[in-house]
């Protein structure tokens, strides 16, 4: 499955308390982050997430997950049996995108996205 491990000193409120809806669209896929929850039960944010590509648009979560070592884990939900398709690796690199844009000195570890972001794209 498409993911990211990243080090950020932000806590999971500082991310929460920092989201707004946002879109990044290039020639063919567009993403929108919907709506930002914060889990109850375990240390993760999960982000509503809308992809158009074609032939198809998928509605998924994103999930903000903060390991027992400190580092964020972004990856895909299962909820919904989402396809990890290049829409959603490229959904997760702006995730992790965004995150590196509230904390300068965050940094990715590592990430095995095949389209890791649309930096060409609006935002």
């Amino acid at each position: 499955m498409p993911h990211v491990i990243l080090r950020s000193s932000l806590t999971l409120q500082e991310i929460a308390d920092s989201f707004e809806q946002r879109q990044f669209k290039n020639e063919t896929i567009t993403v929108r982050f919907i709506d930002l929850y914060l889990s109850q039960r375990r240390p993760s944010l999960v982000v509503d997430t809308y992809i158009s590509e074609q032939p198809f648009a998928q509605r998924l979560m994103l999930e903000i997950y903060r390991r027992p070592d400190g580092d964020y884990l972004l990856r895909l939900l299962a909820t919904g049996f989402p396809r990890a398709t290049v829409g959603v690796h490229r959904a997760i690199g702006c995730l992790a995108d965004w995150l590196c844009e509230l904390d300068r000195q965050a940094g990715i570890l590592r990430h095995n996205l095949r389209e890791p972001n649309i930096a060409s794209g609006d935002a």
